[in-house]
């Protein structure tokens, strides 16, 4: 019995090596070779079966792929990422009923509550469905159990900017780049944050009517009257005159305000 577990996993590990190098058909005809024998246990041919989803998930087969995915939970109704791939799989079709992945991803947070990846999928199911409030909770459930893959987070990002929580993913990426500073996707995820975020203010400004008016900054001899003001709107600042320092003092590379010497 251990040497046909070792066997079926070894053909399922050469199956998921060829998928990820997009050799499909051959990936497909190793994971078939182990659905087809009678005598492989049921944990096994749940992982066949979900190798099998991804394979036709992969293939944009969205009913097969759910199909294989319904097949391994029925094998194994208490394991979370079976119903986490099926709310994949649903997702992934447009044409599919969001309330059905909706449905298996609450099922996923009931059996493990800590993992981010089913709160945030939660999250942007109750988007496309509507359910504001409840897409709130789970994008904050996956925050407070800080969510460690990058694209996760970006997945949390997303969602509460889409709700308008712009503070929120703030405080969320500064917290993630605090726990690690040199890590680039987060640099990476922050610096597309705030182009985003000034991009936002922009349009908020433009609907309000509120423009940036050009700013006048002449360094003149002594103040302005009304005549000498730029017609255009803005600060005008006035400075007193800068003297030129000796050449000495250049030459010597001295500072030039004597104020200012170290």
């Amino acid at each position: 019995m251990t040497h046909i577990i070792s066997l079926h996993r070894h053909l399922l590990t050469r199956a998921r090596s060829l998928l990820d190098v997009g050799r499909r058909a051959e990936a497909r005809a190793l994971v078939q070779t182990v659905l087809d024998r009678s005598e492989v246990p049921a944990a096994a041919r749940a992982d066949a079966h979900r190798l099998m989803g991804e394979i036709e998930l992969d293939c944009r087969s969205y009913r097969g792929a759910r199909r294989q995915f319904a097949a391994a939970i029925r094998l194994e109704p208490d394991r979370a990422e079976g119903y986490h791939s099926f709310a994949i799989a649903v997702e992934s079709d447009p044409d599919a009923n969001p309330r059905k992945a909706r449905v298996a991803l609450r099922r996923a947070t009931r059996l493990d509550p800590l993992e981010t990846r089913y709160w945030s999928a939660l999250g942007h199911v109750g988007l496309r469905l509507g359910r504001y409030r409840g897409a709130l909770k789970a994008f904050r459930r996956a925050a407070r159990l800080r969510p460690c893959r990058p694209s996760t987070l970006a997945a949390v990002i997303d969602g509460l900017t889409e709700l308008n929580r712009w503070r929120e993913a703030r405080a969320l990426l500064v917290a993630a780049r605090f726990r690690a500073p040199f890590d680039p996707v987060l640099r990476q995820l922050w610096s597309g944050f705030q182009l985003a975020w000034l991009g936002r203010r922009q349009d908020c400004a433009r609907r309000r009517g509120e423009f940036d008016a050009p700013s006048v900054l002449p360094f003149t001899g002594g103040t302005t009257d009304s005549s000498d003001a730029s017609p255009l709107p803005g600060i005008i600042r006035v400075d007193r005159q800068s003297r030129p320092t000796p050449h000495l003092f250049r030459l010597a590379r001295f500072p030039s305000d004597p104020r200012r010497a170290h």
